[in-house]
Formats: C-alpha cells, structure tokens, sequence
C-alpha cells in the first residue's frame, strides 16, 4: 500500500544554470498546479506586473506554504485527502495531528466553487446587494 504522498505528489522541477540564481527560495515547499503559472510569472515578469490567478508564487517565502490538488490537500509535511479530510498523514505515511484537517478541505472546496463560477461566469461577478442594517 503506498502512502498519500507517494500516490498524489508531483514534483515540479525548474532547471537551468541561472534559471533561480536571484530567488531567495522558502526552506520549505508546497503547492499544486494552480501555483505553476503564478511561479512562472513572477520568474519572467518585470517587477509589478500585475495578473489574476487563484493560485499563488511557489518561491515566495512570504506565502502559505499549502497545495490544493486533485481532492487532496499538502503541506510541507503533511497531506490529506478531502473526502477524508479528518486522514492526515506525514511523508512517510504515519498519522499527524495539530492540522485543521476540515478547514483545509472546506478552501479547497471554496477554490472549486471559484473555478466553476469563473468557467461558467467568466469575469461578471454577483453584484453587491444591500445589507438589512442600509435599508430604511
């Protein structure tokens, strides 16, 4: 039997002699595909370029270290899958505890919501209704 992380993690190589040679990179790292092309940019871009995405620049030290996946969750150490969200293992497949095991299933579920609205919506979003406490 394999473990989560050996069923569901890919790796995501980026090779070149100088390809990170400025990138002051996280000691840790995690992420999914929707990071991909935030990563990218950020590499290629000219500083302050300006773009939307749901995902977030890999490299950044700043930024959450936590991958969204296909119905699973991962961190730098740790991984779940969201349809057992309360299933929480290391790298090396041994249980974990002290990850909010339902709360990361419950954004993961939020980003699907995002992704289906933007497919089927595109760009328009729900307009802003008033609050009960505004009405007179």
């Amino acid at each position: 039997m394999h473990t989560l992380f050996e069923e569901f993690a890919v790796p995501f190589v980026i090779h070149g002699d100088k390809a990170l040679e400025k990138v002051k990179r996280p000691t840790t790292l995690a992420g999914s595909h929707l990071d991909i092309v935030p990563t990218l940019i950020n590499l290629a871009a000219p500083s302050g370029f300006v773009y939307h995405a749901f995902g977030r620049d890999l490299l950044d030290p700043s930024q959450t270290q936590v991958g969204f996946g296909c119905n699973t969750v991962m961190g730098p150490d740790f991984i779940l899958r969201i349809h057992d969200p309360a299933r929480v293992e290391d790298l090396h497949g041994q249980p974990v505890t002290g990850v909010d095991g339902a709360s990361l299933a419950r954004h993961y579920r939020e980003l699907h919501a995002l992704g289906w609205w933007r497919a089927m919506k595109g760009s328009q979003w729900p307009a802003a209704t008033s609050s009960a406490s505004e009405k007179k």
